[in-house]
């Protein structure tokens, strides 16, 4: 019973472990055995284990931004403009619904989008386009610093994801040491993700040439829909 228990805590804290670095139920399954026990060592480091709850308590807190970022939109009438939004119409409006002679008119109007309704303004979410992460890597960074880092770059690396934004994260060093990695659409091979979270901080720290970078890099990702609506975020200590 002992051992029973045992392993139940042991697969309940892994599954917990694998899905909180991303690793979902069907890649998970699809893995051979011998495959699921070189993750799961991977998976039970201390690093791993602190980057897993990291990542929760992001991608929480972002969720908590994003819905008050949706919720403030919009909240001021500040003009009158045509349309048919009936949330926004003004109630004079819908006199017209009150006499059999103007119901119709009230419901052309309607269907030509001409009803008299408030202009609203408000905090619009913003940015469409791609998301560019620039992560110092120096030896400073380590522990904490760069745990934190990285549940940044994976947590805005799963909301790109969601809304199908591209998504490129380079770590940077010395003058032109990089480690890049591009996720078209925010997605990619669990691999590769693991390749992504498991780079490790060592070395010094040159600015030169970093941000230019970023806005390069942002500027290859533009596209119609998404052009002037990059995002870059820039991690150091």
């Amino acid at each position: 019973n002992k051992a029973l228990d045992a392993a139940e805590k042991e697969t309940s804290e892994l599954d917990n472990l694998r899905k909180g670095i991303g690793l979902e139920d069907g890649e998970w399954q699809q893995m051979a055995p011998d495959e699921r026990m070189k993750m799961a060592d991977r998976l039970r480091s201390p690093e791993m284990k602190e980057l897993a709850q990291v990542i929760g308590q992001m991608k929480r807190f972002a969720l908590g931004i994003k819905a008050n970022r949706v919720n403030d939109v919009p909240h001021e009438a500040f003009d009158v403009e045509t349309g048919n939004d009936l949330r926004r119409v003004l109630r004079a409006q819908f006199a017209l619904l009150g006499h059999k002679d103007t119901k119709a008119e009230f419901y052309r109007r309607y269907f030509d989008k001409e009803l008299l309704q408030f202009k609203m303004r408000g905090t619009e979410e913003v940015g469409k386009g791609p998301i560019v992460i620039a992560i110092d890597k120096s030896g400073s960074m380590q522990g904490r610093p760069f745990n934190w880092a990285m549940g940044v770059a994976e947590a805005l690396r799963r909301f790109a994801a969601e809304e199908l934004r591209d998504y490129t994260a380079f770590f940077f060093g010395f003058n032109h040491d990089r480690n890049r990695f591009d996720f078209p659409e925010g997605k990619g091979p669990f691999e590769k993700v693991m390749a992504f979270l498991s780079v490790l901080p060592n070395g010094g720290t040159a600015f030169d040439g970093v941000l230019d970078e970023a806005l390069a890099t942002a500027s290859k990702s533009f596209d119609t829909e998404g052009k002037g609506k990059a995002d870059i975020v820039f991690v150091t200590d």
